[in-house]
């Protein structure tokens, strides 16, 4: 379920455009990466609950990196915190 758009870096945040234009996609899948797009076609960090799913994924709670990218299907949190300690060797 590959769809036509590209992620733009601008004011600070990655947004998502399709043609040309600024667009809501909710959960979608771009070079094999997931990433969430929020309402104010942003693509989302952290922890979100994601609601547009477009059938890729069910609706619940995921954490997405720092880029953006889907780090994994809803962790604990200690499963986070274990992963967080892991970026910041980095």
């Amino acid at each position: 379920n590959e769809q036509n758009g590209q992620l733009v870096e601008e004011n600070g945040g990655l947004y998502y455009y399709v043609d040309g234009v600024l667009t809501y996609a909710g959960l979608i899948k771009l070079d094999g990466e997931y990433y969430y797009v929020n309402s104010s076609c942003k693509v989302v960090t952290g922890t979100y609950r994601i609601t547009k799913t477009n059938d890729l994924m069910p609706v619940d709670t995921y954490i997405f990196a720092e880029d953006g990218k889907l780090i994994d299907r809803k962790m604990t949190y200690d499963e986070y915190l274990e992963w967080l300690g892991q970026q910041k060797e980095k």
